[in-house]
C-alpha cells in the first residue's frame, strides 16, 4: 500500500540508507561509504525507480505544520492512492502562525489532535513516532512504560494502539545467546483487542526488526485488556 513518510529528524537520503539497508540486506555502513558490487548497485537503483517513486514517499521538511502534512496527503491520495501515513517524530512538528504563550506540550496536544483528524477525513492510517522521557533510565531494567511518552499525554489519549519497543542490549543487558539481539514490542494500549508482549530480533547492521525464532509470544495477564 501507496503511503508517505514525514522525516522530520533525518534528511530523505539518511532515511533512504536505512530503508535501503533493510529492504535489500546491505550493511548500511557499506551504502554510505559506497563499498557496494556493481549488483548492489542495480538492486538499489531498481529500488529507487520502483518503491521509493512511487510505493514510500519521503517528505523530509523540518518542522512541518498539519496544514501542511494536509496539503500533501491530499496530492498523495490524489497522484499515488495512498493509504498511510506517518510521522517522526510527532514532537518536531509545528503549529501555522503564532504560538507565543503556548507550552510544548500544548503544541503537540494540537498536532497530535489534527493528525487524528486527518487520519479520520481522509480514511488514512496514522503512525505516529515519539521520543521517550528519561524516566526510563532510572529504572533497574529500564524498561518504558507508556507514561515515558515525551512532550504530552495527548500521543497516548488519542492513539488506537501504542507499542513501546524495549532492547536488554541497548541498556547494556544480556540474555542467553540463543536470545541474542531480543527486541521486545511491548502492546501497551489497543482498543480493539487485548494487550502483549512480543518477541523479534534487531538486526543493527541492516536497521532491520525481524522474528526472533529462538523467542516465544512473551506473556502478559489475559485481564490486562484497555
Amino acid at each position: 500500500i501507496p503511503g508517505i513518510f514525514f522525516s522530520l529528524e533525518m534528511t530523505r537520503e539518511q532515511f533512504m540508507v536505512n530503508c535501503i539497508a533493510e529492504l535489500l540486506q546491505i550493511n548500511n555502513q557499506d551504502i554510505q561509504t559506497g563499498r557496494l558490487s556493481e549488483y548492489d548497485y542495480k538492486r538499489i537503483e531498481e529500488l529507487k525507480q520502483t518503491v521509493f517513486a512511487k510505493n514510500f514517499i519521503i517528505y523530509d521538511k523540518s518542522g512541518i505544520t498539519p496544514t501542511e502534512i494536509r496539503s500533501v496527503l491530499r496530492k498523495g491520495i490524489e497522484k499515488y492512492g495512498i493509504g498511510w501515513f506517518a510521522i517522526d517524530h510527532v514532537g518536531k512538528q509545528k503549529l501555522k502562525g503564532s504560538t507565543k504563550g503556548m507550552t510544548r506540550e500544548q503544541i503537540v496536544t494540537e498536532c497530535t489532535s489534527e493528525n487524528k483528524n486527518m487520519a479520520k477525513e481522509f480514511d488514512l492510517a496514522c503512525i505516529e513516532l515519539t521520543q521517550l522521557t528519561k524516566e526510563t533510565s532510572k529504572r533497574t531494567d529500564m524498561r518504558p512504560r507508556i507514561g515515558d511518552i515525551r512532550d504530552s499525554l495527548s500521543i497516548e489519549s488519542e492513539a488506537d494502539a501504542v507499542i513501546l519497543i524495549y532492547r536488554p542490549e541497548h541498556h547494556g543487558m544480556k540474555y542467553d545467546a540463543n536470545l541474542e539481539g531480543l527486541a521486545e514490542l511491548q502492546l501497551e494500549k489497543n482498543r480493539n483487542g487485548p494487550l502483549g508482549n512480543f518477541a523479534a530480533k534487531y538486526i543493527g547492521q541492516y536497521a532491520q526488526f525481524v522474528n526472533h525464532e529462538a523467542a516465544t509470544e512473551l506473556e502478559r495477564p489475559e485481564s490486562e485488556v484497555f
